[in-house]
């Protein structure tokens, strides 16, 4: 009987001598990074789903609801897009990618007199930005100037 307490001790102990393994997990990695990640990568459906996990920690990040804006400027969601455009603006009045991307909003809604706006706010904020001059133009054209 005795040695066959010890065998048993011996196996509990052996099993326990080493670290278990490590199941990989889907969000080893930061939501934030892995929503623009997938988003470059045309994941949308990835990418809003990282983003809206992103926002559950952090519910006042412009940048990501200006991404989510993004995404749904990207599937022609133009109501859902502005909406999270403006609610980045809300946060962050002067992000430049939320003006830059309620900028194409607008071109797509055809009113160059906001796209203009749109496009010019990015632009005091960030000069050298190309996207934004580019922008600016097409708008003035549009608008008949």
């Amino acid at each position: 009987m005795r040695s066959v307490v010890a065998g048993v001790c011996a196996l509990l102990l052996t099993g326990c001598a080493h670290e278990p393994k490590a199941f990989p997990c889907g969000y080893e990695r930061d939501p934030r990074a892995q929503c623009v990640q997938e988003l470059r990568e045309g994941h949308l459906d990835t990418a809003e789903t990282y983003c809206d996990l992103a926002l559950e920690f952090s519910p006042l990040s412009a940048d990501l609801w200006a991404t989510k804006g993004l995404i749904a400027l990207s599937r022609g969601d133009l109501a859902k897009a502005k909406a999270h455009l403006l609610q980045a603006l809300r946060y962050n009045p002067e992000h430049t990618h939320a003006h830059l991307h309620l900028g194409v909003l607008f071109v797509r809604e055809a009113d160059p007199r906001k796209a203009e706006g749109a496009f010019s706010e990015c632009l005091r904020l960030d000069p050298a930005n190309v996207d934004c001059q580019d922008g600016l133009e097409q708008a003035q054209r549009a608008g008949g100037r």
